[in-house]
């Protein structure tokens, strides 16, 4: 019997052995896993500072406001005189910049005056019209006979000036081959200048003599039209005086002649209007600069052809294109600041224009075209057009933003961020945020309380992770910034 109960006690004095070490790994093996924890789980310093956002690209200068001038004419094409500018010259309100050929004008000049005469012939061959009146008739066979002499006597004017342009046009090739053979022998010291110059008046004199008997000629033949035309009206007039017969046709011919009447006054009218509307000369409508000369001295242009055009220079903008990851950072309104090359001092400049399509630039990236209008209250200096610029737009904001080291932000498979924080429990808990400037090792935080506590989680290899863990918004994966660490909030 008491043999029987020392083996009883030994056996519960081993149970009781193996009880304490069992007891003793377990409690070893959760200090363990407790320090372990304790070492996964880190705070995280975090800090309050100014993050610094200036966009930075180049640009380039245009004006905003230009003026193109046209070649105006109820033909098809216009002569032009003379250019007087050139490209890049300054011009203000009111200054020629072209004139234009007179023929047209004077011709036009000429109509107006024919056809006023004729309309003078018709209302008083109208006021004289009778049936019977055997001194009308009378006077109109004077008056025929009238016109028929000064038809002849212009025609032998004519005749004769012809004549005359002729012989003096034989004598000016002499005394053109005689100013040569002089110029040869001026060389040669047999002539003085003195007499050189006396053969080149002469000659200058014979040319003038002729242009003079050509247009006395010019207006001869126009004096032969009227005279014809005043001629087989009074022949018409004397036709029907005669005709006492046909009443009828008598009233028919009065309205006839009513209606010629109404319609040379339309005819008048028009010619008027194009003499009113001439275009003379292109003047410049405002202050402004000579950006593109599309005509020269002497030159034949379609009619509605871009001859000239001026650039209002004190309204200069600035075209650039804008990288997709900084576009949206900028909006219109914004100020800029912008200098370049060359310049003493930096201007102002407001973004005016974002374009809603963008494009690529020489490298293929993408790039959204922008426009500012630049500021020329203080501009001191000459800016011109294609000038490239350097611009800068400050959009740093004015509070602090929330910094956290990079390797504190981790992101999941859906490329979204998140951080850690201290939760009420054990387990710290994942809170979305989005990321914005990374300055050196850190970022700034958007969605991000001040009160917050971030802790940097260290997860076991084994376990699966979020992708990027570890990594931070720098590690490349997929939904990470773009590079350079801009890219605004994400």
């Amino acid at each position: 019997m008491e043999k029987k109960r020392k083996v009883i006690f030994s056996i519960l004095a081993i149970f009781i052995i193996i009880g304490f070490i069992v007891g003793g790994v377990i409690i070893k093996k959760r200090l363990v896993e407790k320090n372990q924890n304790n070492e996964a789980v880190k705070e995280v310093s975090k800090k309050t500072d100014l993050v610094t956002q200036k966009i930075t690209f180049d640009g380039t200068i245009a004006y905003d406001d230009e003026v193109e001038y046209y070649a105006e004419s109820s033909g098809d094409h216009k002569q032009i005189s003379k250019v007087l500018v050139e490209q890049g010259d300054i011009v203000k309100k009111g200054q020629v910049l072209i004139e234009y050929d007179m023929d047209e004008y004077n011709d036009l000049l000429d109509d107006l005056k024919t056809a006023k005469l004729e309309l003078s012939t018709l209302q008083e061959d109208l006021k004289n019209y009778q049936t019977s009146d055997k001194t009308e008739m009378l006077s109109l066979d004077n008056s025929i006979l009238t016109n028929e002499n000064s038809i002849k006597e212009y025609e032998a004017t004519i005749k004769n000036n012809e004549n005359t342009i002729s012989l003096k046009q034989s004598q000016l090739i002499v005394l053109e081959s005689t100013l040569k053979q002089d110029k040869e022998l001026l060389e040669k010291g047999y002539k003085s200048s003195t007499e050189i110059k006396d053969s080149e008046n002469t000659i200058k004199e014979y040319k003038d003599a002729i242009a003079q008997l050509k247009e006395t000629n010019s207006n001869l033949k126009r004096s032969i039209t009227l005279s014809n035309s005043a001629k087989n009206l009074n022949a018409e007039k004397l036709k029907l005086q005669k005709n006492t017969s046909l009443d009828k046709t008598i009233a028919y011919n009065m309205k006839v002649k009513k209606l010629a009447i109404e319609k040379q006054k339309i005819v008048i009218a028009a010619y008027e209007e194009q003499i009113k509307t001439f275009q003379r000369q292109t003047i410049a409508k405002d202050d402004g600069v000579v950006t593109e000369v599309n005509a020269s001295d002497n030159e034949t242009v379609d009619v509605g052809a871009s001859v000239i055009t001026v650039a209002n220079n004190k309204k200069l903008i600035i075209n650039a294109d804008v990288s997709e990851y900084e576009v949206n950072k900028i909006a219109v309104g914004d100020k800029a600041t912008f200098t370049g090359d060359g310049f003493e001092k930096t201007y102002t400049a407001t973004v005016t224009k974002i374009l809603p399509v963008g494009g690529t630039d020489d490298d293929d990236n993408v790039v959204v075209p922008i426009e500012l209008t630049v500021d020329m209250s203080d501009v001191t200096e000459t800016i011109r057009n294609n000038y490239t610029v350097s611009v800068v737009i400050d959009k740093t904001p004015k509070e602090k933003s929330i910094l956290l080291p990079v390797s504190s932000i981790v992101k999941d498979n859906a490329g979204n961020s998140y951080v850690y924080i201290k939760g009420t429990g054990t387990e710290p808990i994942k809170k979305q945020i989005k990321t914005g400037e990374i300055k050196g090792t850190e970022v700034e935080i958007i969605g991000l309380s001040t009160t917050d506590q971030v802790v940097e989680v260290k997860q076991d290899k084994n376990k699966k992770t979020d992708q990027g863990m570890m990594g931070g918004p720098m590690g490349g994966g997929e939904g990470g910034p773009p590079p350079g660490g801009g890219g605004g909030p994400r």
